[in-house]
């Protein structure tokens, strides 16, 4: 049985009828794919927006919000223009044509997902910067947030390898690297494209160290009590005569009260409280590694009454002080025994060590006190009682606390120096009565050393008059 073929001819080649047909198909075919992979390019942005009256900013905003692009610019070149956008399934460009319309502003692809809004003056001048963010070991750290400094828009962070790209406004703008765990740090753009930056480790730290009993040094964090240094800047306070009274709101825990026997008295000082009823409860005061007695010094005169002279804190200059470390709570007692179940309080005076020739130190300070009174008195009753004035001597030394006399005329009354005096109110006597208190202080130190040894010979006058 034979089978019709039929065939048809391109000038020297053959080719059959049924393979005609599939390479029609196969074209046919091969062009629908075409036309579809076209159109998908095209609407890749998909980009459905719904706004009514709306700002820029929030058009930028709601484009961001569907995860395609992210946007940079600067808020002062943005205009108050007011737009209405409805799309659906649009591209990018689309979208942007519409709404920079009427406006001075146009837009740049930086990559794929970045895009700059600048103006015509701006966008001439602009840099794209791009480049790589390591750590010290020369691993990239993704993640890491690279932004304008002084802006608040433009910002971007690193991609999983640490590749950014951003767009500054500029060679003068500087760029800010921040990472937590890292130090951030800073660099000026100037006609660099390409910026590789190596974020130093945060955690590189030197550890709280404390000088607990004989010298001993530990780590802050290892020690089973509590220690708190103090600023040593905050304890030369001018009209300050004893360095304890200091110490008033510098440690927690540790209250201060001034004693009202004025300039020159004793500090009481008490850590956590009272520990007892009856015994001392004054931490103990090691000085240079010596425990020193800080007991108050009192004097009797003939009158068999007492003044109290200060303790040893008050021999102490302020501006001698480097370092004073306050242990709290009663397991310090361990390094120093009993004495120091009410804490320590521990002093380090300076020395000439860290000197390179001849320093020289000079401090002067004066500090005024006066009295406050802010007892309101009353001026139209003068001297009496039962709204009579002192009629005889007996009768103004009789009622010399009472002022309930009649009121102030003027008229000449009885006192009690046995003279007669115009009854007038005396407004001022508190402030005649009290003098105004000052405190000089003046201080100088000497220091030197050098590889063979040193020294610091410091010497201090205080002289303070109360109120």
């Amino acid at each position: 049985m034979k089978k019709n073929r039929r065939h048809i001819s391109f000038g020297k080649i053959t080719l059959p009828l049924k393979c005609l047909l599939w390479a029609k198909f196969y074209v046919i075919t091969l062009c629908i794919f075409s036309i579809q992979s076209f159109a998908g390019i095209n609407a890749q942005d998909n980009i459905n927006l719904n706004l009514q009256n709306v700002r820029l900013t929030k058009v930028f905003k709601a484009i961001e919000d569907q995860g395609k692009y992210r946007f940079v610019y600067k808020n002062e070149i943005i205009p108050d223009n007011i737009v209405t956008v409805q799309v659906k399934n649009a591209s990018l460009e689309d979208v942007l044509i519409i709404v920079l319309d009427h406006t001075p502003l146009t837009y740049r692809k930086i990559s794929d997902n970045l895009v700059a809004i600048t103006t015509a003056a701006t966008n001439a001048t602009d840099l794209t910067v791009s480049g790589t963010v390591k750590d010290n070991s020369g691993k990239p750290l993704p993640g890491v947030t690279v932004a304008i400094k002084g802006t608040s828009t433009g910002a971007t962070v690193t991609n999983s390898n640490g590749y950014y790209s951003i767009q500054v406004p500029g060679s003068q703008a500087v760029l800010e690297f921040s990472f937590v765990g890292f130090v951030t740090k800073e660099i000026t753009v100037g006609s660099q494209t390409m910026i590789n930056v190596t974020l130093e480790d945060a955690t590189q730290q030197m550890q709280s160290v404390v000088v607990t009993a004989l010298g001993i040094k530990r780590q802050a964090k290892s020690l089973g009590y509590s220690a708190t240094s103090v600023n040593t800047s905050e304890l030369t306070i001018p009209g300050s005569v004893n360095v304890g009274n200091n110490l008033v709101g510098k440690v927690a825990g540790v209250n201060v009260n001034n004693l009202s026997s004025g300039a020159g008295g004793t500090a009481k000082i008490r850590i956590r409280g009272q520990s007892s009823f009856g015994a001392n409860n004054s931490p103990l005061i090691v000085i240079n590694g010596i425990p020193v007695d800080n007991q108050p010094v009192t004097s009797r005169n003939p009158n068999a009454q007492e003044s109290d002279l200060g303790d040893a804190l008050q021999s102490i200059n302020p501006d001698d002080i480097e370092s004073m470390t306050v242990l709290k709570g009663a397991s310090a007692a361990a390094l120093y025994g009993f004495r120091a179940k009410d804490g320590v309080i521990i002093v380090t005076t300076k020395s000439g060590a860290k000197a390179r020739g001849l320093g020289i130190e000079f401090r002067t300070s004066y500090t005024a006190e006066q009295a406050l009174d802010f007892t309101d008195f009353q001026y139209e009753y003068g001297q009496g009682e039962f709204g009579i004035r002192p009629t005889s001597v007996s009768d103004a030394r009789s009622t010399g606390g009472w002022s309930f006399g009649t009121k102030f005329d003027g008229q000449p009354v009885w006192s009690i120096d046995g003279k007669e005096h115009p009854y007038v109110p005396f407004k001022d006597r508190i402030k005649a009565f009290y003098r105004t208190g000052n405190n000089i202080m003046n201080s100088i130190a000497l220091s030197n050393g050098n590889d063979k040894g040193s020294y610091r010979l410091s010497v201090s006058n205080t002289n303070a008059n109360n109120i």
